[in-house]
């Protein structure tokens, strides 16, 4: 299941999620920084899903230190990290558990950063968070995202990439979803560079993103590194959506 392989690889990665995450930090800082200038209401309850290892109430403590936080993990090695993160606060809760089995009261706000890509039913649980708080706020990755490896990957052999949502598909369930709520979206790439290939498989890992890395044949990654030693950039095509 895409669940345990998930759960494992986030497990494995606990202690260097933090020093690798730069892109996951930037679309954190983009999606907060849209939420805080909307001049909402300081929120009493806020639940973070697939929270990681916390930088997403890092960021949003500056504007709502007085708020009481819920931040969800999936993989109990890094619910360890992030708890220990956080050891000095009392208004910090801890959830473990996949966002898709949670049973939830009602928040203030809901977020989550780079974790819908990893949701089968998108349509009914974006509905599902998006009826349990008054804001709710997030961003996933988009069609393309990583396209540089994949079609690198295609040119040896066939493999069935995890599919994500294209930016027509999002905008089309977010407006159908949003009822009487307002809604605001924007769309950013970001591209990172590495020196060869077998820098970003490494980073990949060190990420705990590699589940999708393990379809992938073996002899094909030996393949791919051996002959691509020249640099390798991948992009992230990132959607960020606020209901409000």
């Amino acid at each position: 299941m895409i669940e345990e392989k998930i759960k494992q690889c986030f497990n494995r990665a606990s202690s260097t999620y933090d020093l690798v995450a730069d892109v996951q930090k930037q679309a954190a800082e983009f999606l907060t920084t849209k939420l805080i200038a909307l001049n909402i209401d300081s929120p009493n309850s806020i639940l973070d899903l697939g929270s990681g290892t916390g930088y997403i109430p890092e960021l949003l403590l500056k504007s709502f230190p007085n708020a009481n936080y819920t931040l969800n993990v999936i993989s109990p090695e890094m619910l360890k990290f992030t708890r220990n993160k956080f050891k000095h606060y009392n208004n910090f809760t801890f959830l473990l558990g996949n966002m898709t089995e949670l049973d939830i009261n009602n928040y203030d706000i809901i977020i989550t950063n780079f974790a819908l890509q990893w949701i089968d039913n998108l349509e009914y649980l974006l509905k599902f968070y998006k009826n349990k708080s008054k804001i709710f706020a997030f961003s996933t990755l988009l069609d393309g995202s990583f396209k540089q490896w994949q079609d690198l990957v295609n040119s040896y052999d066939t493999t069935n990439f995890r599919k994500l949502p294209n930016k027509e598909f999002l905008l089309d369930l977010c407006m159908r979803s949003r009822e009487n709520q307002d809604f605001y979206h924007w769309n950013i790439t970001i591209e990172k560079k590495f020196d060869e290939v077998s820098q970003f498989l490494k980073y990949v890992k060190l990420l705990g993103a590699n589940a999708n890395i393990h379809n992938v044949a073996p002899t094909t990654i030996r393949a791919i590194m051996n002959k691509h030693k020249n640099q390798f950039s991948i992009s992230y095509e990132i959607f960020f959506g606020i209901f409000i």
